[in-house]
């Protein structure tokens, strides 16, 4: 027996019907956590607040200075958010800063005298 698409695509809401009903409800799904993780958790909330205003800040800066915004400096823009975001930012790791390798690339390309600071992303 063949099993076509079409099949797959009738069956898949009756299998995931069964699949839900076999989770437990919400209300037998109850967890105390920690006084150390809550508090962990409500610091982490207050800085994520915080940290979009300074995003908004940047974003509304961005947006009433566009008429004197050329190339060169929406490129210098993109490079510094692309090396900044991922070093500022708690938990980052070094494959967040790829984009920042090809921005800095890319900007050296396009005007040498910028090769010092895609040196400088490359190395850390």
């Amino acid at each position: 027996m063949n099993i076509t698409d079409e099949m797959l695509y009738a069956a898949a809401p009756e299998a995931a019907e069964r699949w839900l009903d076999t989770l437990p409800g919400r209300e037998d799904c109850g967890h105390n956590f920690s006084l150390t993780f809550e508090a962990s958790m409500a610091s982490l909330l207050r800085r994520r607040r915080k940290r979009r205003w300074k995003t908004l800040a940047l974003l509304a800066a961005g947006f009433l200075f566009r008429g004197r915004m050329d190339n060169g400096l929406a490129m210098a823009a993109a490079v510094v958010l692309c090396v900044g975001v991922p070093f500022l930012l708690p938990y980052m790791h070094e494959r967040y800063f790829f984009l920042a390798d090809v921005f800095t690339l890319c900007w050296a390309c396009a005007d040498w005298k910028r090769l010092p600071a895609a040196v400088l992303v490359e190395a850390s």
